[in-house]
């Protein structure tokens, strides 16, 4: 049985069998890593800032904690072994208690799609003044929206049927001009990753 003199914030054991929790035991809250028997307490962070709240990704390779070490909180992430941190948010309000979710690496790969299609030149768009760039990161947007709502049936057919459309150089509602093979097979992979939810 494990006790302590502070109650701690712990997160439950990652795929790596491992529990991230929080504790004062090093003088301020910072980040620590166990075996589920409560041995082999690591600290991962080691700084003057309050580090807490911490939760592993789904893999068990990554933990996300929450710090307060540029004045207001905010999350971090860091690698199980907490080396390679990067802060994550970077604003004056108050971030906290980050979470995995299942459909993260499809938000991802939707926000990458989102910068792709910003950076398209105007050439590779058919009447690039009529501001589809910008309609297409809506409908991007959307599907987001709808992935953070659970709405995966909805997503998928908004991918389908209205975005992959216009970014499939093959198709006649196409927007653009000429192929662009790489952003049909991120758009394929999101389908995928919310497909697996289903």
């Amino acid at each position: 049985m494990l006790l302590a003199e502070q109650s701690a914030w712990a997160a439950f054991p990652g795929a790596n069998g491992k529990i991230a929790f929080s504790s004062t035991q090093g003088g301020d809250e910072e980040i620590f890593v166990m075996d589920a028997d409560g041995t082999d307490q690591i600290p991962l962070t080691d700084n003057d800032a309050l580090d807490l709240l911490p939760a592993w990704s789904p893999d068990g390779s990554k933990t996300a904690f929450t710090s307060i070490r540029d004045g207001d909180w905010e999350i971090f992430v860091m690698n199980a072994d907490g080396t390679v941190e990067d802060q994550l948010t970077f604003n004056t309000t108050q971030e906290a208690g980050p979470d995995w979710q299942p459909f993260g690496p499809a938000i991802a790969a939707l926000e990458d799609l989102k910068a792709e299609t910003n950076a398209l030149p105007g050439s590779d768009l058919k009447d690039p003044a009529a501001g589809r760039k910008g309609a297409l990161c809506d409908k991007i947007d959307a599907v987001i929206a709808q992935i953070g709502a659970g709405e995966y049936r909805g997503a998928i057919t908004k991918l389908l049927q209205d975005i992959r459309p216009k970014l499939d150089s093959s198709s006649r509602q196409s927007w653009l001009t000429s192929p662009n093979p790489i952003i049909l097979v991120k758009i394929d992979n999101v389908v995928a990753v919310l497909q697996s939810l289903l």
